[in-house]
């Protein structure tokens, strides 16, 4: 006998699942065993036996998908079946359809379209209940409304499905599907035979809908208003005051608007309460997810199911979809999440004022304040980090009278006062520099210049003094990058000093008092603008040519094709289509073209000589910068010129040109030199001066 039974073996497959997130957020999971499938929803609670060749999971609806359009659609054979998400069946695999299809119109409601093996097509409600069969195959079906009247648009299912025709309620033919377009006039069927005759408005009349068939299974919709009175009369319905027919946007159904001494309620077109009439309520509407919010006198928001089922008491001030399955509600400020049934998902004494969910992850991301985190979609806290401090924390928490958020690249800083002095302390209020300087600001990137008494000195954002107050400069300018030097200035005395702090120049300033000029003085004559441009002495005109003494480095005024540069007597620019803007010691620090986009800033080290020129031109929507980066001699004369254009980081490795001077005239200034340009060659370049 044991031989007999160790012939026979019995194969069962374990059961195995598989989480499955859908676009609308709906979370459900796969299960499949022995090759048949079924499933669970997200408490891994059953929704679909394990009987199935296949399961899928489909929005239904043609609109935006939503949790209440999905369901499901399942197959065996060549038969197809359907469940809702809360695992009902609405389509039964018995009835042995090939294909359904689930529709909504605003006059006819929801409904399904379902495809018999024979190819015959039919009408199911919102329930799955079966109304109506076609009696031939090959034909589409769609229920229209008109005039009261209920009747089937049918079209070929496989033919010109640009040709349309009638059935009756019983699902008799009684128009073949060969019009271009078909509808009710005045208690007729009406048609356009084709194109042109719709074009022309060339109406047919098909037959009388009274006389020859059978159109009176009027939908409820149509006839609400007739069927309320008759509810009134016997009884079903009782009630007395104000009666509006209302339409769910989401899927068409008609419902009433009850309305009773300031009190309002829903009922259906059967006289079911969907939403209780109450005195509280003082707002009634439908929500995008079939679902109505009522609003009681004191503004606050509770919830219905359609079917009439209270989700969430009149405690809220506000709820709205969070999107999936879930509710968003607010409370005393704060934010939570229910589900769909009222379920808590996460309570509002948490005190998130943020909730938003990821769908795709099956998260939400929350935030109160000072912290952020993530909860899972059972509301469970998944992380909380607390955030950085605001200005308004450093400023509360260390007692000062303001903060200011100060950037050194991507690292954030606070500059703070208290009692008049300033302070900086890092992006967590950690005291760097303490509040005792009279004035603390920035002076370029990686460095800060700061004031004690009469005296300014500089130090690095760790707050490391590289530059102290005690060498008495009554002035410090930023620090350019391109000479490394922070420029200064103190009693009868300027200079530079270099990124480490240590003074490397220092140069006596002597205060001219300058009397009439002379002839022999023309030659020692300068002013800030002739200094600019490379001259000295009572310079009038001066012609420039070559190549690259144009536009490239200042503006060069171009008069009969000649480069030409004038200046009045006292040494001023003078140039026409530009406004020219200076700073207090005179020095012109931006040209601006008064015709063009085209504008220059000029830059100068601590004795006044230009060290850059920077170009600024807008192009296709940008702005393109070209800098010019001036250096020069043992004689003050300028070695090399480097063009950065565009801030292109392959020209900062050589000079763009350098200069070898060949002549200079009797006042000093060069009226010919060589311009060394690499790839470009040697560039002769000359001028010709004429003086006052």
């Amino acid at each position: 006998m044991f031989l007999a039974l160790g012939m026979y073996s019995i194969n069962v497959y374990a059961q195995t699942t598989e989480l499955r997130i859908e676009e609308d957020g709906f979370e459900w999971y796969l299960v499949s065993q022995n090759g048949l499938y079924g499933a669970l929803n997200f408490r891994r609670e059953t929704l679909i036996p394990t009987m199935y060749d296949t399961i899928t999971y489909k929005p239904f609806s043609s609109t935006t998908p939503s949790y209440n359009s999905g369901g499901f659609k399942v197959k065996r054979g060549n038969s197809l079946g359907g469940y809702n998400v809360d695992g009902k069946c609405i389509i039964p695999i018995e009835r042995n359809y090939k294909g359904f299809q689930k529709n909504t119109d605003v006059n006819v409601g929801t409904y399904y379209i379902v495809v018999l093996q024979d190819d015959r097509v039919g009408i199911c409600d919102m329930n799955g209940m079966e109304k109506f069969i076609i009696n031939e195959p090959g034909l589409w079906i769609v229920p229209q409304i008109e005039e009261g009247m209920y009747y089937y648009k049918i079209e070929e299912l496989y033919g010109n499905s640009d040709h349309c025709g009638v059935a009756d309620s019983r699902g008799n033919v009684i128009i073949r599907p060969k019009y271009f377009y078909v509808w009710i006039e005045n208690n007729k069927f009406r048609g356009y035979k084709t194109f042109n005759d719709a074009d022309n408005d060339n109406k047919s009349t098909f037959c009388s809908i009274s006389k020859k068939n059978d159109f009176h299974n009027i939908l409820i919709g149509n006839v609400c208003e007739k069927k309320m009175l008759i509810f009134q009369k016997i009884g079903l319905v009782p009630f007395s005051g104000h009666i509006k027919k209302v339409t769910d946007k989401t899927d068409g159904t008609a419902m009433y608007l009850l309305e009773s001494e300031n009190a309002k309620g829903i009922r259906d077109i059967s006289g079911k309460w969907k939403v209780p009439l109450c005195k509280d309520y003082k707002q009634v509407s439908f929500s995008n997810r079939q679902y109505y919010l009522v609003n009681d006198n004191m503004s606050h928001w509770g919830l219905y199911s359609t079917n009439g089922d209270k989700i969430l008491d009149t405690e809220y001030d506000a709820i709205e979809s969070a999107g999936g399955c879930f509710i968003k509600i607010k409370k005393n400020g704060c934010l939570g999440i229910t589900s769909l049934e009222g379920k808590e998902v996460i309570n509002t004494s948490r005190g998130y004022t943020s909730i938003g969910y990821d769908s795709s992850k099956g998260t939400f991301a929350v935030a109160k304040p000072g912290y952020t985190g993530f909860c899972d979609a059972r509301g469970n806290e998944i992380s909380m980090t607390k955030l950085p401090p605001t200005a308004n924390d450093i400023k509360a928490e260390g007692g000062y009278a303001s903060a200011e958020e100060m950037m050194n690249g991507n690292t954030k800083y606070y500059k703070v006062t208290k009692n008049g002095k300033y302070g900086l302390t890092s992006s967590e209020g950690k005291v760097i520099v303490p509040v005792e300087m009279e004035a603390l600001e920035s002076a370029g990137t990686g460095y800060l210049r700061f004031k004690i008494g009469s005296f300014w000195g500089v130090m690095i954002y760790a707050g490391k003094i590289i530059i102290p107050t005690d060498r008495g400069y009554t002035k410090i300018g930023d620090y350019v990058s391109f000479t490394k030097r922070f420029p200064y200035e103190m009693a009868g005395y300027k200079g530079e000093c270099n990124n480490l702090g240590v003074q490397v120049s220092k140069i006596k300033v002597v205060e001219s008092h300058q009397s009439p000029v002379s002839s022999s003085s023309v030659a020692s004559f300068i002013s800030e603008d002739l200094k600019a441009y490379d001259l000295r002495g009572k310079v009038k005109k001066c012609k420039w040519k070559g190549k690259y003494v144009d536009n490239d480095y200042l503006p060069i005024l171009k008069i009969n094709d000649e480069n030409l540069t004038e200046f009045s007597q006292d040494g001023k620019l003078q140039i026409t289509n530009y406004d020219i803007i200076r700073d207090n010691s005179g020095r012109i620090t931006q040209l601006k073209s008064t015709i063009t986009p085209l504008s220059y800033e000029l830059y100068y080290d601590a004795s006044g000589r230009l060290i850059e020129v920077r170009r600024a031109m807008p192009f296709f929507g940008s702005k393109v910068v070209d800098k010019f980066c001036y250096s020069y001699d043992s004689s003050n004369r300028i070695e090399s010129i480097r063009a950065e254009k565009n801030y292109s980081p392959d020209n900062n490795k050589e000079p763009w040109c350098r200069f070898e001077y060949v002549q200079s005239d009797s006042k000093g200034n060069w009226i010919k030199r060589i311009a060394k340009c690499g790839m470009l060659g040697n560039i002769t370049q000359s001028r010709v001066i004429e003086y006052y």
